[in-house]
């Protein structure tokens, strides 16, 4: 028997992976801060331990039974948008408690440790690493990231651990209500809002959630230890197709102003990674099309509207 223990379960991410696991009819326990709101989005589905992780040392799990295998994956992360984002506090505070957390699940018999990381460790390196390049405040969420998989897995490794990293790719679907690009780009398209954008000429890549969230689970339970799966399509695009082709689908009135901001970002070439190494796991295909996303992504948005 599989018993998974989640943090961060009541964000976009984490709650979609949690449902997934219910769905599959796993065990789950879910480390919250707020027991009543996972209590409204579980039921009685889940085992919730209400435990900031700030205090996580101070939390005690019994011993796993005979036939229990312990995953615990590892979602929270204070700071992934907004002003937060680029305050290293924030960033450094998070870095330290992934490090309890390890230290903890150890204690708790864990038999693999899965951390949420992120394509921005990679655009992390290129800004960081080599003389003449000047980072902006964005770079402490990527630096942050970056260190935490470096720390976790030499920990993981010193302490005995299995680890996994999966590199998470721009995961989009219902229910988001963060700031992030594809998001705001789908509700500003809806409503007829013009939109200033960069040339758009960088590759990206966007994985619709319940694709992900099966990806993650099968790096969960099948992965080699003390490696990294990325999460994503094995092709990726110019970021200017995607929004094309998001207002093709919308059938929005927005007019596109391609160049009208300039990219200060870095811009990858996913050869940083192996796209495709995910797909050797069994059990892993992409299901849900950009186009069918899109749809889905709108439908939601729609219905929300109408509740509101």
């Amino acid at each position: 028997m599989t018993h998974y223990i989640i943090t961060g379960a009541t964000g976009f991410i984490g709650k979609a992976f949690v449902e997934k696991l219910v769905k599959d009819k796993e065990k789950v326990t879910i480390i919250v801060r707020n027991r009543i709101k996972a209590q409204d989005l579980f039921g009685d589905s889940v085992i919730i331990v209400e435990q900031d992780l700030n205090d996580i040392n101070s939390m005690y799990l019994e011993p796993p039974k005979e036939d229990e295998r312990r995953i615990l994956v590892h979602f929270a992360w204070d700071g992934t948008s907004g002003d937060k984002r680029a305050r290293e506090v924030t960033q450094l505070n998070n870095v330290r408690l992934s490090c309890d957390l390890l230290r903890k699940a150890k204690e708790w018999q864990v038999d693999r440790f899965v951390n949420a990381g992120s394509i921005m460790e990679y655009e992390a390196i290129k800004t960081v690493l080599y003389d003449g390049q000047r980072p902006n405040r964005n770079s402490v969420y990527s630096i942050a990231k970056l260190t935490t998989n470096f720390l976790l897995k030499t920990i993981a490794a010193d302490i005995n651990l299995n680890y996994v990293n999966v590199i998470i790719s721009n995961v989009y679907g219902p229910g988001e209500r963060t700031p992030r690009f594809l998001n705001s780009v789908i509700r500003a398209l809806i409503n007829n809002q013009d939109l200033d954008l960069t040339e758009g000429k960088q590759l990206y890549d966007f994985i619709y959630i319940d694709d992900a969230m099966q990806m993650i689970k099968m790096v969960a339970e099948k992965a080699k230890n003390f490696e990294s799966y990325y999460i994503g399509n094995t092709m990726q695009y110019p970021l200017r197709e995607f929004v094309i082709k998001a207002k093709e689908i919308i059938k929005s009135n927005s007019k596109l102003n391609f160049g009208a901001v300039p990219f200060m970002g870095q811009a990858l070439n996913y050869t940083e990674f192996d796209t495709s190494k995910v797909f050797n796991l069994e059990g892993v295909e992409i299901k849900i099309s950009f186009e069918e996303g899109i749809k889905k992504v709108v439908e939601g948005y729609l219905d929300e509207k109408t509740v509101i």
